[in-house]
């Protein structure tokens, strides 16, 4: 009898250890380094891995919850995606910045009632408005994905003729073009990640977001 508790005990304990191996799954660094060598293929967009990408890419592949959360979210970009990839082409912009409306909102075109961004870009009222769209208690044109997006692209079109890097035109699209740019000018760097680490940001984790997210997107097999 004693034996074959000692056998049940072990077994259950072996069942877990497995269990928990299937459940989570940690990216290493020589991993997130992979993945992102593949991402960067065909592409001058700059995919970078440092620590703080690497804390997003475990946040999102790492756990089970995180990788369900992905999925949901790329299962809800097919329905956008020929539009927003289309209007990317258009603008000459990399295919990358798909990844953006990952990160604001998941693909979901959303109205927030607590003056935050609104629709699948997240656009602020004022941001809104000076890229020509209509936000008023009739209208609120941040939902038109149609409009949305090229008023989005517009803006990151703007910051990155503004400031000819991706990461700072990103860093920029969130916290703000003239912010980003009195950060610059105080810190004397033109570095998304030193002006971020110099507390120079409105996410603080935006920028590796956005990177983690890119990452995963162009290796959409790890979620399987």
């Amino acid at each position: 009898m004693k034996y074959l508790v000692i056998c049940v005990f072990l077994f259950v304990t072996e069942a877990a250890a497995s269990h928990k191996i299937v459940r989570d799954n940690k990216i290493t660094k020589t991993e997130a380094l992979t993945l992102a060598e593949r991402a960067q293929k065909n592409t001058k967009f700059p995919i970078v891995v440092n620590d703080q990408v690497l804390k997003q890419l475990n946040r999102l592949l790492g756990k089970p919850s995180g990788r369900k959360h992905m999925q949901v979210c790329f299962k809800r970009m097919k329905t956008f995606k020929p539009l927003i990839s289309k209007k990317i082409a258009r603008h000459k912009l990399p295919q990358e910045l798909l990844a953006v409306p990952l990160v604001e909102s998941g693909y979901q075109n959303i109205h927030s009632e607590r003056g935050w961004g609104s629709g699948l870009w997240m656009f602020v009222k004022p941001t809104a408005k000076s890229f020509g769209l209509k936000v008023n208690d009739r209208t609120d044109q941040r939902l038109n994905v149609k409009l949305s997006t090229e008023a989005a692209l517009k803006y990151l079109k703007s910051n990155h003729k503004m400031f000819k890097d991706w990461q700072l035109a990103l860093l920029a699209y969130n916290m703000g073009e003239y912010r980003t740019k009195a950060a610059i000018k105080s810190t004397k760097t033109r570095d998304a990640w030193k002006l971020i680490r110099k507390g120079h940001h409105g996410d603080k984790e935006y920028l590796a977001k956005v990177m983690a997210v890119v990452i995963i997107m162009k290796n959409q097999n790890v979620l399987n």
